[in-house]
C-alpha cells in the first residue's frame, strides 16, 4: 500500500468512527422513559424514547418481558386516547404487518409528552435533521413545541 492510499484508508476510518460516536452519543441519550401504572397494569410496560428509536418494554409475568424497538424512520403514526388521569398510546409502524401492541395505562402528561416528543423526532428525521450535537434538555424542550405543532 502507497503513501496515498495508506492516507485514504486512515481518513476514511476516522470518518467511520466519527459517524459511529455521533451514533453512539444519539443512543445513550435516553429523552423519555415512562412505565405504565399499576395497579391499572399488573405487569407495567416501559416506554424508552431515544433519538434513534423508541424501544417498547413489554411484561407479560414475572421477570418475563419482551422488547420492541422501533427506529424513528419507520414510525408512521402516533396517537394517544384519554380517559382522566390515564392515557393509551398508539403507535404505527411503516412495514410491520402488524404494529405493536399500545400502552394502555399511561400517565395522560407521560403518554402526551411521548407523542411530542415521537412526533419531533418524527418531524426532525423527515427533514434530515441531526440532532446528535443537541444536549438532551434542549432536544427535549424542542421536540416537544414541534410535536405540538404537528
Amino acid at each position: 500500500m502507497d503513501q496515498e492510499e495508506n492516507a485514504h484508508y486512515q481518513k476514511h476510518q476516522a470518518d467511520a468512527l466519527t459517524q459511529l460516536d455521533t451514533l453512539h452519543k444519539r443512543a445513550v441519550n435516553v429523552l423519555l422513559r415512562c412505565k405504565t401504572v399499576f395497579p391499572f397494569d399488573l405487569f407495567p410496560n416501559t416506554l424508552i424514547i431515544d433519538f434513534n428509536k423508541v424501544d417498547i418494554i413489554y411484561s407479560n409475568f414475572f421477570g418475563s418481558s419482551q422488547t420492541v424497538s422501533i427506529p424513528i424512520q419507520r414510525l408512521n403514526h402516533i396517537s394517544v386516547d384519554s380517559v382522566l388521569f390515564l392515557s393509551t398510546l398508539r403507535i404505527e409502524v411503516k412495514g410491520m404487518d402488524k404494529n405493536p401492541p399500545p400502552l394502555h395505562s399511561l400517565m395522560s402528561k407521560d403518554a402526551h409528552l411521548a407523542k411530542n416528543i415521537i412526533l419531533g423526532l418524527m418531524s426532525a428525521s423527515a427533514n434530515g435533521i441531526d440532532l446528535s450535537h443537541l444536549q438532551s434538555r434542549e432536544a427535549i424542550e424542542k421536540l416537544i413545541e414541534i410535536g405540538q405543532s404537528v
